[in-house]
């Protein structure tokens, strides 16, 4: 077993005229509902928009692999050029980002997001601890009480207000990672 230490993080904002999409899926063990939410924040901390997006039923790769295309529908809509997406789902980070599977299950939604990836801007997808994600994560659990589809806000829903500030504020949360 590795040796473990305690690690502080933080969501970071992203370089000057870029911004960051956060996305987060969520599947409700109970119900097997899922849903994905995701918020859209510039250099300055300051939000843009966000969603959240109840889904129905399934698994919690297809509510990440959702969340970030319909991330980046809403990104490509706003007129963003510049934009990193953050995901807390390694696996579905590498589906997104090498070659998938013709067989996989969840092709058709996984191409799909690669080619908006693909469109003309800069886009790159990355993994980020999940302690990062905390707006994200509140989006996407909003997600499972709204009607099936998505819901998109100009400004942040209440549900979500706290975890805003503490990362507008550089709020850090603890992480125990192996030691390398």
């Amino acid at each position: 077993m590795a040796d473990l230490k305690n690690c502080s993080i933080a969501w970071n904002p992203p370089a000057q005229e870029w911004i960051k999409l956060n996305v987060d899926g969520s599947r409700n063990p109970v119900l097997g509902t899922i849903a994905a939410g995701g918020v859209i924040r510039d250099h300055r901390k300051k939000w843009l928009s966000g969603f959240a997006l109840n889904k129905g039923t399934d698994s919690v790769n297809e509510a990440e692999v959702w969340g970030i295309f319909e991330g980046l529908k809403l990104v490509w809509k706003e007129g963003h050029k510049k934009v990193v997406v953050e995901s807390d789902s390694q696996n579905v980070v590498l589906l997104l980002t090498k070659t998938s599977s013709i067989n996989h299950p969840l092709l058709s939604i996984i191409q799909a997001c690669k080619d908006m990836i693909a469109c003309d801007w800069s886009c790159h997808i990355l993994h980020a601890y999940r302690e990062t994600n905390r707006v994200d994560d509140g989006l996407a659990c909003l997600g499972h009480s709204l009607d099936l589809g998505i819901t998109i806000f100009k400004g942040p829903p209440s549900q979500i207000i706290g975890v805003l500030e503490d990362d507008f504020k550089g709020t850090s949360f603890a992480r125990r990672v192996p030691i390398l």
